[in-house]
């Protein structure tokens, strides 16, 4: 398999797929929130600050072994500011990271 999702489980939308709303109201069901910054304000913000955002990614890095011991990837991300950001991985993250994710969309929740 060709994905970059960590999860047990996987839908696959066709033509023939058809999404009904649910008439149910359940409010056990979680809902993930998202204050995404574009990657032309991050500069502006405070250094360690935590930050969601979200872009198209341009260029994956080689995986890199420092020393130390620890490892690193570099993703270029660009939104439509047109502005771009490196985002670094590391350790089992950089390892781990399918790099044939480049021009797909990146999600990234409590970076620092």
């Amino acid at each position: 398999e060709n994905t970059s999702l960590k999860n047990d489980y996987e839908m696959t939308l066709t033509r023939q797929t058809e999404i009904k709303p649910c008439e149910e109201d359940d409010n056990d069901i979680p809902e993930i929130k998202y204050d995404l910054v574009p990657i032309s304000e991050l500069a502006n913000l405070e250094a360690r600050t935590s930050v969601d955002t979200i872009g198209i990614c341009k260029e994956v890095g080689e995986l890199q072994t420092f020393p130390s011991g620890k490892k690193r990837r570099e993703l270029t991300l660009v939104d439509s500011s047109n502005a771009a950001v490196i985002l670094n991985l590391w350790n089992e993250d950089a390892v781990n990271f399918d790099g044939h994710v480049q021009q797909q969309v990146i999600l990234v929740k409590g970076a620092r």
